[in-house]
């Protein structure tokens, strides 16, 4: 998907989008960056308050048909074992044996790579193509805001590629569904002369609760219960 500017793939615009904060509920750097973009290549484009950014680009002879939708979100989960700023600082990464990895954090290549493949489709002028608005949402990682609150009459396209995967060389056919519970319960204070004490969970494989569950991993809640 490099296309006419050599320069320019997927993993050019993945490193750049690394040197980026864009921790969830605070993706107001990189939707900047997603503007910008827009405007660099003279495509339409629409941000909301919540950090959602869609880039409308028209499609190429000889495609005359809806929009396809390509979607990412543009937060990543955050964790380091330091005193990391997700806040304020890009990840510092580096390469080994043809992997991207980073010092100490997370990466972000969840999913920071399915952005840059969309900005390199974007990006390439002599891709043949259909039309095409790509969606970055926010706060996938957390609350789901981004989506939860999109203004979907901006949208015109009724098939969506989500590039968000976990496997090389699959697509998946699914449909959307979420389910959000909260309780909530009235406490007491009182004060406790009780001796109290701090038990943590450290040293785990970690991974996916969803791709992962069949690995039989340690789960940290399961072995502090």
């Amino acid at each position: 998907i490099i296309g006419d500017d050599m320069k320019k793939g997927p993993l050019n615009y993945f490193e750049e989008i690394m040197s980026i904060p864009r921790p969830s509920g605070k993706e107001e750097k990189i939707a900047g960056y997603l503007v910008n973009f827009a405007q660099k290549h003279h495509l339409d484009y629409y941000v909301d308050e919540y950090s959602n950014v869609i880039i409308r680009k028209k499609g190429t002879q000889p495609y005359k048909c809806e929009p396809i939708i390509l979607q990412s979100h543009i937060d990543m989960v955050c964790d380091s074992d330091g005193s990391f700023d997700f806040d304020n600082e890009g990840i510092k990464w580096y390469k080994e044996e043809g992997f991207y990895k980073a010092f100490k954090t997370t990466l972000g290549a969840d999913n920071g790579v399915g952005t840059a493949i969309i900005l390199s489709i974007l990006h390439d002028s002599a891709l043949v193509h259909p039309p095409i608005e790509a969606l970055f949402t926010a706060s996938e990682e957390t609350t789901m805001e981004g989506a939860k609150f999109l203004d979907y009459s901006q949208l015109n396209g009724k098939r969506l590629i989500s590039l968000d995967g976990t496997d090389e060389r699959k697509i998946e056919v699914s449909s959307a569904g979420m389910a959000s519970i909260t309780v909530k319960k009235d406490i007491e204070l009182v004060e406790s002369n009780v001796p109290t004490y701090q038990l943590s969970i450290s040293g785990l494989l970690g991974g996916h609760s969803g791709t992962d569950i069949n690995h039989k991993r340690g789960n940290a809640i399961k072995i502090l219960a």
